[in-house]
């Protein structure tokens, strides 16, 4: 681990998270888990009130800005980023209204945005792009990984972006009332519960691992289905 991640907070990581750490280091630019969504805003957009939106929201959820390092016992290690500086928050990308077809370009934009992969060592789980087609026409792309969210949690950005954002237009308090727990407390509670022993010394992660080798035990160790083309040595 760097000198830099010796300084920042170390959280929990959830058993969900440490399989999207391993899966990462297999395939460090891999997509496969990209969770994009794209909003159209039509009419006047208030880009500083945008990015302090949200850069309210990575502050208020952890894993957004949860990243994982090797530690020292080869298991990853979570540790939270500050809250990025409102200049890095949003990419601004202003399409060419003189040469090319304008939906063409902002497919072609979200594209670059959706299958850029994320790097779980140093990366925020949320890349935000605002695509400008005129003054009054924006393209929002928020491509989260699934480390950090998933379809629900896509719903809860969306809502509290627009009410976060309307409350800044309109220099208003912002009207959500603070998170109970955050997500690696949830996490910490979830290891504290796998782990803890019966009377017989076993703890319900043993007994769930035991339990599901056994119902495995004598499977193909390849599933050998029909394809129409030869097997990639890479998934």
């Amino acid at each position: 681990v760097s000198s830099m991640a010796n300084e920042l907070t170390r959280i929990a990581l959830s058993y969900g998270q440490q399989r999207q750490w391993v899966l990462n280091q297999l395939d460090p630019n891999a997509s496969s888990f990209n969770i994009p969504f794209a909003l159209r805003l039509r009419g006047e957009l208030h880009i500083e009130a945008l990015c302090r939106s949200l850069e309210y929201i990575i502050d208020r959820h952890e894993p957004l800005r949860t990243i994982m390092r090797n530690a020292e016992n080869g298991q990853a290690q979570g540790l939270l980023l500050p809250v990025p500086a409102l200049s890095d928050v949003v990419h601004v990308v202003s399409l060419d209204q003189e040469h090319g077809d304008l939906d063409a370009q902002i497919i072609e934009q979200l594209r670059i945005a959706e299958t850029k992969g994320f790097d779980l060592s140093r990366d925020y789980s949320l890349r935000t792009t605002l695509i400008k087609v005129d003054d009054r026409d924006h393209v929002l792309s928020l491509v989260t990984h699934h480390q950090a969210s998933d379809a629900v949690s896509i719903g809860i950005l969306v809502k509290e972006l627009a009410i976060v954002y309307d409350a800044h237009v309109h220099h208003q308090p912002i009207p959500l009332t603070p998170l109970p727990v955050n997500f690696s407390d949830w996490a910490a509670w979830q290891k504290t519960i796998l782990n803890e022993k019966d009377e017989q010394g076993q703890s319900s992660l043993e007994i769930k691992l035991h339990r599901a080798k056994a119902r495995l035990e004598g499977i193909p160790a390849l599933l050998s289905l029909p394809n129409d083309r030869p097997r990639t040595a890479r998934p």
